[in-house]
């Protein structure tokens, strides 16, 4: 039986689902807003491993890896040596997590809304109006396009590749906007692609 996420959206509510309970193992696209939920959820400084080990109900093992690897050395969230996890394969990497655990901050993300539809308003970064989709996009190209890609194909000057390539991974757009580099025109084309 797949795990419909559409259904359990609308039909799960933070008081009626049992995180405890097994759930399916099939596995989320990476895309999908329920991954890019689970992203929000996991990298959110206000999700700890209380947090992961009694509400989601994941293993308390993957819990604690989950929280240490986020967190780095200093073991504080929002601090310099933060690593958050860019995407599913890196989470699904942790030892204890699967398809299962996956699945099961998938449902609780759904449950407690940190689903947001591509398609709604990010805001507006240096002038340009970003959708979620875009700024997800866009991010993902500064954090995962080769330096040929972001310069032949996308059109970025090569003082903007550089900087880019050297600084990355970005945890946001506007981590990417911090680079002196970055001008509106180098974001439009980062939209635009």
């Amino acid at each position: 039986m797949a795990l419909t996420l559409a259904t359990l959206s609308s039909a799960c509510t933070a008081e009626n689902v049992d995180y405890r309970a097994p759930v399916d193992e099939a596995p989320i696209a990476a895309d999908s807003p329920s991954a890019l939920a689970v992203l929000r959820l996991i990298n959110h400084p206000s999700t700890t491993y209380s947090v992961l080990d009694a509400r989601v109900g994941l293993d308390r093992r993957a819990a604690m890896r989950i929280i240490a690897r986020r967190d780095g050395m200093d073991g504080l969230a929002g601090t310099a040596d933060d690593q958050p996890f860019l995407d599913l394969a890196s989470l699904d990497a942790v030892k204890y997590v699967g398809d299962a655990a996956l699945n099961r901050l998938a449902e609780y993300a759904h449950a407690h809304g940190w689903v947001v539809d591509d398609a709604a308003a990010y805001g507006v970064v240096m002038g340009i109006q970003f959708s979620m989709g875009e700024a997800r996009r866009a991010l993902d190209l500064a954090n995962r396009a080769d330096a040929d890609t972001l310069e032949y194909m996308i059109g970025l000057a090569p003082d903007v590749v550089e900087a880019l390539v050297e600084v990355r991974p970005f945890a946001s757009l506007q981590e990417v906007i911090l680079l002196s580099e970055v001008d509106q025109a180098a974001l439009k084309a980062l939209r635009g692609w």
